[in-house]
């Protein structure tokens, strides 16, 4: 089964330079194939085909947990929960009164009371840069 990729790809997964797949695509020792302007080189020439049909059953990557350990495990894990919830926060009585608080002094202040500067454009801050720009390799002041 052939797997297609670009030559900078197959020069990284076999640890070889570009330059060395160029040359044994040039050379015909490395199949290759242009499409769409791109050319790609067969990675796999002689892989294996596989099918589903030649799936073999795969082995298992757990264990499974017993009825009695999932219990244990189902128990611990509740009682470990509990101990670190915090206590529930006391419901406050309707009847108590709110305090009293000043919003006014809450409220951040207006950015529109601050004095403007008057927008003077780009050319001024431009042109203060350009006098503290120095050409490389000149010495700073």
């Amino acid at each position: 089964m052939s797997c297609w990729v670009v030559p900078s790809i197959a020069a990284e997964l076999w640890h070889v330079s570009l330059k060395h797949i160029l040359s044994c695509v040039e050379n015909g020792r490395l199949d290759s194939m242009k499409a769409a302007g791109f050319t790609f080189v067969d990675i796999a020439p002689a892989g294996a085909i596989v099918s589903a049909d030649d799936a073999r059953p795969r082995p298992r990557t757990y264990v499974p947990l017993d009825p009695d350990e999932l219990a244990a495990l189902a128990d611990d894990s509740v009682a470990s929960i509990a101990a670190l919830a915090p206590p529930a926060p006391a419901i406050p009585d309707s009847s108590d009164p709110l305090p009293d608080i000043d919003i006014d002094a809450l409220a951040s202040p207006d950015p529109l009371d601050e004095p403007q500067r008057p927008w003077t454009g780009w050319h001024a801050p431009r042109a203060a840069a350009r006098q503290l720009r120095r050409p490389p390799g000149s010495s700073r002041r």
